[in-house]
């Protein structure tokens, strides 16, 4: 009676594997390893961030610092909320966009539910040799000029810096790379070309030659966009639109240094006066500070268009006040082109 009861209770179990089966539910695959399997997809997307002083709160360059972490890997990445990226995907791609793919998803699940295995160490790739400091060379660096104290607690402030210009004479730069001195409380930096007449707002660059699509368009922008534009002595110099300010390069957590190469194109730094690191501190529990740094790659030539950041006013706009509970406040800049551009996300 026994071993009937045995042999029963086995039947319904293979019964109910087999029905989970073909009902679409994935069993788990122990033969999906750390090594051969995980660590390529955290090395391609996620090693960024997730190292040894980098933004993210824990490491994932080894499976002893990443195995404890297995099922909220699993759970970031099947929600989305890992790799960030906050941009509504039906507005087009984006050429910075961290993406995984849904083999990588699935892969990454079926590892944490099958037991999390490490796997044989033969199997792991390459390791990356991430840079201890500056992922680019930077030919010209600068610094805030002194460190600034971070609370442990606190709503978080947005603080700005002028630093006198490196640059005599206007300067073409290929790259861009802010560097903060402590990401864990940096939730962003702006550089700017100070206006000295503009002290509490973001402020304009030189100018320059913004561009545009046909004569007479006019183009509605709800995010940051980049434009390049044609290098011309000749073209007159366009008027900086009321509703939207020039940024010389941004960094947010997770952010690669701006490369401004794409359609021959670099950033053009003008000679003289100062420049504007703006940055803001999110307190994380700790009292401490912070030295942010700038490091530029000067262009080798002469590009053939000028490339150019511009962002609505209206997303850094004090007095703009967003009603309580709203769950779609809408905001907008208009530009309107004077010459040929190129305008990419």
């Amino acid at each position: 009676m026994v071993r009937f009861g045995t042999l029963s209770a086995v039947i319904g179990i293979t019964a109910i594997a087999v029905q989970f089966a073909f009902a679409g539910v994935p069993l788990q695959d122990p033969a999906v390893t750390f090594n051969k399997d995980i660590l390529p997809i955290l090395e391609k997307n996620c090693q960024s961030c997730h190292r040894p002083g980098e933004v993210a709160p824990m490491s994932l360059l080894t499976y002893e610092s990443a195995r404890p972490w297995a099922k909220a890997i699993k759970q970031a990445i099947l929600t989305k909320k890992m790799p960030p990226w906050f941009a509504d995907p039906q507005y087009g791609e984006f050429r910075n966009e961290p993406k995984l793919t849904e083999a990588d998803r699935k892969t990454v699940a079926a590892w944490a539910d099958g037991g999390a295995a490490e796997g044989d160490a033969k199997d792991k790739p390459v390791p990356i040799d991430w840079p201890d400091g500056w992922h680019v060379k930077p030919d010209v660096i600068i610094s805030m000029p002194q460190s600034h104290s971070i609370p442990a607690k606190g709503s978080g402030e947005i603080k700005s810096f002028l630093v006198p210009n490196p640059f005599r004479e206007d300067t073409w730069v290929s790259s861009i790379e802010i560097r903060p001195g402590n990401p864990s409380v940096v939730h962003h930096v702006i550089l700017q070309v100070a206006d000295p007449g503009a002290a509490n707002e973001y402020y304009w660059g030189s100018g320059g030659n913004v561009c545009l699509p046909p004569s007479g368009a006019q183009a509605l922008y709800e995010t940051p966009i980049n434009v390049a534009s044609p290098n011309s002595k000749s073209a007159p110099a366009a008027k900086p639109p009321k509703s939207f300010a020039v940024l010389e390069s941004v960094y947010v957590p997770g952010a690669s240094p701006a490369d401004f190469q794409f359609h021959n194109s670099a950033k053009l730094i003008p000679g003289g006066g100062q420049l504007r690191i703006e940055v803001h501190y999110t307190p994380n529990g700790t009292a401490t500070s912070d030295q942010t740094r700038i490091g530029f790659v000067l262009a080798k030539t002469t590009p053939e268009r000028r490339f150019i950041t511009l962002a609505p006013k209206s997303l850094a706009n004090v007095r703009l006040r967003i009603p309580a509970g709203e769950a779609n406040w809408e905001t907008r800049g208009e530009l309107e082109f004077a010459q040929d551009a190129n305008s990419f996300g």
